[in-house]
């Protein structure tokens, strides 16, 4: 009897220590959140970058200034949504932020510009992330939506890149419903977890917190992009360290002078087979990316939809896949490559059916570049970022394909 007692009391004091940790971890969260709100009135943080930012880049290939709005977005001045004004935002990474040109010439102003001379009254906003995935698009989903109201909004999923990165953050079966529950409960902790799991990204390094800065310099930018190849350089095992003795001399030397991204470089030394092995659809760990895309995709579709906005994914053609000379540079910077990539319809495919699965309509222009696959100024050269002319040529080629469904919904909305 009196053993039972002793059972009981032990359990009782073990629940109450349960429910005292978990009321502490709940004020920490609330504390956090209050500390890091994710909301943009906050002095020094945005919905992406920090608000006022102004930031100068160079490489071999480009030289550009990246500003950011009151929002901390890479974009003009946003104002409310406006009866009207059909409102496009657009998710995606590096080649959605424009790495490498100037605002105006990013894909979304130039569809904006399109959709405009085709007598639509439309504004598009630049919700691009440099070196994050389908993970973070979720994310950032949860943020901008609600913030911004807009009537449609583009998952742009860059080839190859994106199925690969959504392998970071989506669980899969119970470990999905626990991540929902964590979410739900500890808001502030998962969002500040998922940041932190994204720092090491290709693309420009967030500033130090702290006041932000009039103007990051290209020097200064320079000098950080050095210092990180240098440190990537050490780091390398003594195989990948082979691998990149074999590049050529103007790429070692662009890339210890802080004059390529060291991210990219990283990258291909110790991962070559980045742009080759997500084309196997029959590859078990493709087949689980897939799944993972999807429930990326899933809960944008949900965020969207209780928001009122329409939702579609497109498909940003990637060099090595649709373009000669960019297959050919891809090589140069130290990635592997087959003669399947210029022909295979694989990273479409694989977009295409995560898109099923989420319930998503997909859209794609590979073919339209294909039929420009020997034009040479379309990707940069080392770098392999759209162009201003490869910017305006997804613009120009996805347009088109969202006239009918902007017009229509433009005309139910009057």
């Amino acid at each position: 009897m009196r053993r039972g007692k002793s059972w009981c009391i032990n359990a009782a004091l073990g629940v109450l220590s349960l429910a005292v940790a978990i009321g502490a971890t709940l004020s920490v969260d609330r504390m956090v959140g209050h500390v890091f709100s994710p909301m943009p009135s906050q002095v020094h943080e945005g919905l992406i970058f920090r608000p006022g930012t102004e930031r100068s880049f160079m490489s071999v290939d480009f030289r550009y200034t990246a500003r950011a709005n009151s929002l901390g977005l890479r974009e003009r001045e946003i104002a409310e949504a406006t009866p009207g004004v059909y409102r496009i935002a657009g998710l995606g990474d590096s080649f959605t932020y424009g790495w490498g040109v100037q605002q105006e010439a990013t894909w979304l102003r130039q569809l904006e510009i399109n959709l405009r001379q085709r007598g639509l009254n439309v504004e598009t906003v630049n919700c691009g992330d440099p070196g994050t995935g389908p993970p973070v698009y979720a994310g950032l989903a949860a943020k901008v939506i609600p913030a911004l109201k807009p009537d449609l909004v583009i998952v742009a999923l860059f080839q190859g890149d994106d199925l690969a990165s959504s392998r970071l953050r989506e669980p899969q079966g119970n470990e999905m419903w626990v991540a929902r529950q964590a979410r739900r409960t500890f808001p502030n902790f998962a969002r500040l977890v998922e940041k932190h799991l994204h720092m090491g990204h290709v693309g420009p390094a967030q500033p130090a917190p702290g006041p932000p800065p009039k103007l990051d310099s290209v020097e200064d930018n320079r000098r950080l992009a050095a210092k990180r190849a240098k440190a990537f350089l050490d780091a390398l095992t003594p195989e990948q360290r082979q691998r990149f003795d074999r590049l050529e001399d103007a790429v070692k030397t662009a890339y210890l002078n802080g004059e390529l991204n060291p991210y990219m470089i990283r990258l291909a030394m110790k991962f070559p087979a980045a742009y080759t092995f997500t084309l196997n659809l029959d590859d078990s760990r493709v087949k689980t990316l897939i799944q993972h895309l999807a429930g990326c995709l899933a809960r944008i579709k949900a965020l969207s939809e209780k928001e009122g906005a329409n939702v579609i994914a497109v498909s940003v053609p990637h060099g090595p896949y649709v373009n000669e000379h960019a297959f050919r540079n891809v090589r140069r910077v130290g990635f592997d490559t087959n003669a399947a990539m210029l022909t295979t319809e694989a990273p479409d495919t694989a977009f295409r059916l995560a898109c099923a699965q989420a319930g998503l309509p997909f859209f794609d222009v590979t073919r339209g570049f294909r039929e420009e696959r020997q034009q040479p100024g379309l990707y940069f050269e080392l770098d392999g970022h759209f162009t201003a002319a490869g910017h305006k040529l997804f613009a120009d080629l996805l347009a088109p394909l969202l006239v009918d469904s902007i017009r229509a919904a433009a005309q139910e909305g009057s």
